[in-house]
């Protein structure tokens, strides 16, 4: 009996330091010294695309802890769905996201259309900027998603 809870300990004990530590914010994500702390500060609500206002909502936020990855993770609320990501900021404004999973909760064909479209273009982004007060994610095409900051 002994020998099982002490083999239980090492194997609990073991999958324990497997698991990432969060990393809390510091000033800085990786890229060097890049800073992006007024990304991290909001959860950012979708308001346009460059071609004009967007009426589905749409929430995310980047946040400063890690997943199992090493990305750091961006999560939100879409027409229908929830999403996580991870992603990875750059110098001049790079930013990767990668690893994207979603629900799949159904719902009406606009608002499923809607996130098609939305996480396509999620997908893409290439940099990041802020223009106004709004978060400005763009692709190599120059497409844009404007976010304004959620109150």
């Amino acid at each position: 009996m002994k020998v099982i809870l002490l083999w239980m300990l090492v194997v609990l004990l073991s999958s324990c330091a497997d698991l990432k530590e969060e990393t809390q914010y510091n000033g800085a994500l990786s890229g060097g010294e890049f800073e992006i702390s007024s990304l991290l500060r909001n959860k950012w609500r979708l308001e346009a695309y460059e071609t004009g206002p967007v009426s589905k909502s749409v929430l995310i936020e980047f946040r400063p802890q890690k997943n199992l990855q090493g990305n750091y993770i961006l999560s939100g609320i879409s027409a229908v769905n929830f999403f996580e990501a991870g992603f990875h900021v750059g110098k001049e404004n790079a930013l990767q996201i990668a690893q994207l999973s979603v629900t799949e909760i159904a719902g009406m064909k606009a608002e499923m259309e809607f996130e098609e479209e939305y996480f396509r273009r999620l997908s893409e982004i290439k940099a990041y900027f802020f223009r106004n007060s709004r978060l400005v994610l763009t692709d190599l095409k120059g497409h844009e998603m404007i976010f304004r900051p959620e109150k």
